[in-house]
């Protein structure tokens, strides 16, 4: 017997059997973690039949796999945020009918919050008051729209600012930012930023925030932002965007008055919905599916229980 050649074999077929077991397993995560094409096909099919039109390309083949997310809110948000945005070490706070006033000492900055999550940021310059006063004004329109290609690009002084104040108070939130809108105002050189705020990719409902720049100093913001992080996350089993089709489907059944026509989804996407505790003392970030329509209606499916979610 030839024990070179039997060692051979031997090595053969066990590489041949890992190759084997490594497609097993690959196959099974495809399986587990994305939607077939064939039912991506039969919901399609189902969906024209109660009216409403979708391209395959519109529904995502990865399920949703973002973990239900909760975090704290109490007394110290607003100045613990403002620490740790900030390198100034003293300043005086003014709390309000729903929120609180915090002014920097040293460089007369302010920020402002509007319970829970809405705020107001001017860097105590005299461009930020500017920038504020327009903000304020009735008849001031933001100079881009979110569809319009980008009229510049942040320079890295700003894109750094910008990180540093949407992100840099809590890593431990897994927040990340996505700019949605840019524009130079040609007249005053402001530099307008605006951006939604994510997790695991996906977009919070109702987070955004713009920031302006004079340069690369930021000089004002405003908008609505979770600064700080989450206390525990947990993976549960959520309805997959087929789910959330044929929820639409029996929701556009039960109201098919409501509509003359044929209507066309533009999107499926995965999403964060926001819920409190009775207190507001805990907050909630729920897996969802937003269904966003081409006429711009939208509606939104929590991934948890399936029922409607639309703010």
């Amino acid at each position: 017997m030839n024990w070179n050649n039997v060692k051979t074999l031997l090595i053969v077929l066990l590489l041949a059997a890992n190759v084997f077991f490594g497609a097993l397993l690959v196959l099974q995560k495809i399986n587990t973690d994305y939607i077939r094409e064939e039912t991506v096909d039969h919901a399609i099919t189902l969906l024209r039949k109660s009216g409403i039109g979708i391209e395959k390309d519109a529904v995502p083949r990865a399920k949703n796999q973002n973990r239900f997310a909760v975090g704290h809110f109490d007394d110290s948000y607003y100045e613990q945020t403002v620490s740790a945005i900030t390198d100034d070490a003293s300043y005086v706070t003014r709390t309000t009918v729903n929120g609180m006033i915090v002014q920097l000492q040293e460089s007369k900055a302010v920020f402002e919050f509007i319970e829970p999550f809405a705020f107001f940021y001017e860097n105590g310059s005299e461009n930020g008051a500017l920038v504020k006063e327009m903000f304020a004004s009735d008849s001031f329109v933001l100079p881009f729209s979110e569809t319009e290609e980008k009229k510049t690009v942040l320079s890295q002084k700003q894109e750094k600012a910008m990180e540093r104040f949407l992100l840099g108070v809590d890593e431990t939130g897994g927040y990340e930012l996505s700019l949605i809108g840019l524009y130079e105002d040609a007249d005053n050189g402001f530099v307008y930023a605006k951006a939604e705020q994510k997790r695991s990719g996906s977009a919070i409902g109702g987070n955004e925030a713009i920031c302006v720049f004079d340069g690369d100093a930021l000089v004002y913001a405003e908008g609505n932002w979770i600064f700080r992080g989450i206390d525990e996350a947990y993976t549960v089993d959520l309805y997959d965007q087929i789910d959330a089709l044929f929820f639409e489907k029996q929701y556009a059944e039960q109201n098919v008055s409501e509509w003359n026509e044929s209507v066309e989804i533009a999107s499926v996407e995965s999403h964060y919905s926001l819920f409190w505790n009775n207190l507001k003392t805990e907050f909630y970030l729920v897996p969802s599916w937003k269904i966003l329509y081409t006429g711009g209606e939208e509606r939104i499916y929590n991934a948890v229980n399936g029922n409607l979610y639309t703010k």
